[in-house]
Formats: structure tokens, sequence, C-alpha cells
């Protein structure tokens, strides 16, 4: 998690909070990728258990949630009716999409696609000098070897008034919900009962442990957006060849995000005042992956 005094922290506070979610229970999907095309992946990001990071990491490995449910419940030595029903539950085909490999879920791709059909036009704008600030605003640039005009010019931009402005075309949060292939009944016991656990399968500790367990959180919400810009405007006294030396920084990526954004142009401008804008533009006309909004798996135990 960015610090709070820093300029990063205020922008992924507001862009979460634009889709009305806390920025510590939130997964911003950085790189943008497309809404997948089909149901079957799109379930799978659904599916997917998060592990709780700012930003999603597709260097790790993922589990699917109803493949560890399915294993919990396969796991208990006793089947008490809240078990059995879970199993037979589990394994009524009607409830998967391809049984025991895709479940159904709430919403389906169509939804989240009319979702984004219908929906207004998101717009923030954060500026550094409304905020309390300590941390250097734009001193981050993802290259390994940093020239001394880039050097230079991230000193100047320390002084400078940053505004950022992030813009959607069109967005929308859906909460998502398991299909009845999932018992909260038999997912309770399971939980409540460790004993009950037939741990060559796999045990309480492999799923529930609080520092090394694969559960210790499910997503809520997914938030899926049509078109993004941003656009940075540093204040400040520069020049032609100001511009000259950032474009010619390799596999520039920007603020807030400092990641490769999907297929996105990125151009430079010096304004008539002399300060520069930064504007970043992805493909238009397609819906993309923002984030995933996350909750404790607790909140399936209460």
């Amino acid at each position: 998690m960015k610090s709070p005094e820093s300029l990063n922290y205020l922008v992924l506070n507001e862009l979460a909070g634009l889709f009305n979610a806390q920025l510590c229970d939130f997964t911003f999907y950085a790189t943008l990728p497309d809404l997948p095309k089909t149901e079957t992946d799109f379930v799978k990001l659904l599916d997917s258990v998060p592990i709780g990071n700012e930003f999603f990491d597709s260097t790790v490995p993922l589990n699917y949630f109803s493949e560890v449910y399915g294993e919990i419940l396969k796991a208990q030595i006793n089947q008490p009716l809240s078990i059995e029903i879970g199993l037979n539950n589990y394994n009524n085909t009607e409830n998967w999409i391809v049984p025991y490999t895709v479940p159904k879920y709430t919403p389906t791709l169509n939804t989240v696609k009319e979702a984004i059909e219908n929906s207004s036009k998101p717009h923030l704008m954060v500026k550094s000098n409304q905020h309390p600030i300590r941390i250097p605003v734009y001193p981050e640039f993802p290259v390994l070897v940093v020239s001394n005009p880039l050097m230079e010019f991230n000193k100047e931009v320390e002084k400078a008034i940053i505004t950022t402005t992030i813009t959607f075309n069109q967005a929308s949060s859906q909460r998502v919900l398991f299909g009845n292939w999932f018992s909260s009944a038999a997912f309770l016991y399971a939980y409540q009962t460790p004993s009950n656990w037939d741990d060559s399968v796999i045990s309480w500790e492999t799923v529930f442990n609080e520092e090394t367990g694969i559960l210790k959180y499910i997503n809520s919400y997914i938030t899926a957006v049509s078109d993004m810009t941003i656009e940075i405007h540093i204040s400040g006294n520069y020049n032609r060849e100001t511009i000259t030396m950032l474009e010619s920084v390799p596999e520039q990526v920007i603020f807030p995000f400092y990641q490769k954004i999907n297929n996105s142009s990125i151009s430079y401008r010096l304004e008539e005042d002399k300060s520069i804008t930064i504007r970043l533009v992805v493909p238009k006309n397609q819906n993309y992956v923002f984030g995933m909004q996350y909750i404790s798996v607790k909140h399936l135990l209460t």
C-alpha cells in the first residue's frame, strides 16, 4: 500500500471511491486488460481468489474459489445434513456452465456489458496543492538507467503543482454472487469443525490459516470500464528540450499505475505558460477490466 502522504495514494484512493470502494479492499488491474470475450473466461475472473494486493500480479499463480470449495466438501469425514446438501448442490450439473470446471456466477458477461453501455461518464480530478503531500509526487520513472536530464526534471516536478484528471467514457461496478453450487451452511460447518477434515484431501490450515491460508478474501464487485484518458498537468517553466527528453524515455508508463497500459498511446505537450501536459489514451470503443473489490472470507462465515 502506498503512503497516504503521496499523491499516488490520493489518486488511487479517489479512484477506488469513484466506484464506491475502499482502497484497502480494491485490486487495480493496472494494465487495463480487455474484458473477457467469453463467459468461460469471464467466470474464471470472478472465481479467482484475490490475495489482497493493491495491483493485480499476473506472475502469482491463481487459486479458484469453486475448486477450493469442492476440495473442502470432499475433505469432510462425517457428512451431516449441511454437508450432504452442499455436496448435492455442488454435484448438480445444472449449477455449472462446464460441470465442475466453470461454475455459474452473477453477473453474467452480458449483464456487465449492458451495465457499461447504460452507465454515466465517471470523472475525477486531484490537485497536489489541495492535500498534505510530504513525499515527492512524480519522481518515479520505471527505468533502470535514469539520465541526468530526467533526474533534473524529477527535481523540478517535486516543486510543481500536479493536477491529475482521469476520465472514463462509461463504467460500471457489479456485485459478484455465487451460483447454487455454493452452500453457505456447508461452508460454515466446515470452517467451524476442523476436526472433521481429512487432511489427505486438504487441511483446514491450508485453507483458513490467517497467515498462510488459501482463502483470506473473495471477490465482491467487478469494475469494468469503456475507454480511459489520464491527463497530468505539471506546473513549471519547461521548454521543447524537456518534451524531447520525455519522448525519448523507453517503455514510458504513467502515474499513478507505473505499468504499461493495454495498447495505450502517450503524448507530451508544452503549454503556452511553459507547463507540461502528459496525456494517456487507451483504444476507444472497447471494454476493459479496471479492478476487483474484495471482502474478507469471514463475511461468508457470519
